[in-house]
């Protein structure tokens, strides 16, 4: 198969957002989600979507200004909490995609400063040769100001791991995983936990790409599921969560975007 084949798209692109390393999940039968459950679960993910979106918002902007039964944390307003990340309060530190030693590419976000109502740091190193590529990620962020925390539930991420794809045998196969942490000021802890998997050869394959959230006594599996032909092309996707098929839609509306971007 084509060295090429080993560049196929991870079907999982980390944006600074949240995930890295550990064991792989097994699969085992597991409780679909109640109607309340996915409600909650929706609004934790939406959550660590807006705390990364006010990021890039915050990083954009040029000054101070930019244009049930269940607990449900306060969904905040990217663009409200971007106004409060804004290049007068907070320094922002980046570097576009450089090369280092090799096939070897670095870049990092650091958002810091003392009235800055939060820090963040996310690096991603990326290494690429005719047989592999893989990217490294660390991400850590966290809010300090009581009034920021307050505009949004998610308050700390934390994640690191490696993810990518490999020739094997004339063929290809996807590996990695990453693994961490949230914090939500309603819910409590969150753990993190996405396996990237699958093989594809000359007769085709898949990629399965696997996220499992664990938090306050729910267990969420949320799995993509991405065909491939005999020449690495992409074909149809499918999407489950504990196991219960979903549109593509719905799913992502559920599970956010900060791990399923693409």
């Amino acid at each position: 198969m084509k060295a090429e084949l080993v560049k196929i798209a991870l079907g999982v692109v980390v944006s600074a957002a949240l995930v890295g390393c550990g064991k792989e999940v097994k699969e085992k039968p597991m409780n679909p989600l109640s109607a309340e459950q996915i409600d909650q679960l929706e609004s934790l993910t939406r959550s660590m979507d807006q705390a990364d979106e006010a990021v890039q918002r915050g990083k954009a902007a040029g000054g101070a200004n930019v244009l049930n039964t269940l607990p449900k944390g306060n969904v905040g307003s990217a663009r409200k909490m971007a106004e409060k990340l804004n290049k007068t309060v907070c320094e922002f530190q980046a570097s576009p995609e450089t090369p280092g030693n090799g096939a070897i590419k670095q870049s990092y976000l650091i958002v810091k400063g003392s009235s800055c109502p939060i820090t963040y740091e996310a690096r991603t190193t990326t290494s690429e040769s005719k047989s592999e590529f893989s990217s490294a990620i660390t991400i850590d962020y966290q809010v300090v100001d009581n009034d920021y925390r307050q505009m949004n539930d998610i308050d700390e991420v934390k994640v690191e791991g490696t993810i990518g794809a490999r020739a094997v045998n004339g063929g290809g196969e996807f590996f990695g995983t990453i693994t961490g942490s949230a914090h939500s000021q309603v819910i409590g802890n969150i753990q993190i936990e996405l396996h990237n998997g699958g093989k594809v050869s000359r007769s085709g394959g898949s990629q399965v790409v696997t996220l499992t959230l664990v938090y306050k006594g729910t267990t969420v599996v949320g799995k993509v599921e991405t065909k491939y032909d005999g020449n690495g092309d992409k074909g149809a996707s499918s999407y489950w969560i504990n196991g219960v098929p979903f549109a593509e839609k719905d799913f992502r509306d559920i599970m956010g975007s900060a791990f399923f971007n693409n």
